[in-house]
Parts: structure tokens; sequence; C-alpha cells
């Protein structure tokens, strides 16, 4: 057993197979398997502004490209 917090982090695409032009989705789901509450991390500095909540990256897959604007955060 844990005795803190331990997120645990899936990634998901809605396609098996894409061709050329395909939009493909990719969802990452986080889920807290520890015992205790994950806090947000306070004072993240992004393009110069200070933000709270949790950062994650994630590289684009090789051959496919980042549409702009086109992530979405949801709680």
């Amino acid at each position: 057993v844990v005795q803190d917090a331990l997120i645990q982090a899936s990634k998901q695409v809605d396609k098996d197979t894409a061709i050329p032009d395909d939009t493909l989705t990719y969802t990452i789901t986080f889920k807290n398997v520890g015992t205790k509450a994950a806090n947000a991390t306070d004072n993240i500095s992004i393009d110069g502004s200070l933000k709270e909540g949790i950062l994650v990256f994630d590289k684009v897959p090789k051959g496919t490209t980042y549409v702009p604007n086109s992530a979405d955060g949801q709680p």
C-alpha cells in the first residue's frame, strides 16, 4: 500500500491505423492510486506567467503533426 499520492497515467488513441490527412484524437487519463490526495503544484511558470495546477508534457508521435489549439484539459 502506497502511503502517499501516486499518479497513474495512460494514453489512448481513437484509431488503430491512420492514413495521411486523418485526424487522430489522443486521450491521456490520470488516476490517483495512492492513499493521499494529489495536490496541484503552485507557481508553475508558463510563458512568463504563473499558473497553478498539474503540468503535463507529451511528445507528438513521429509521423504526426499537432493541430494548434486542439488540446483540451477537462477535469
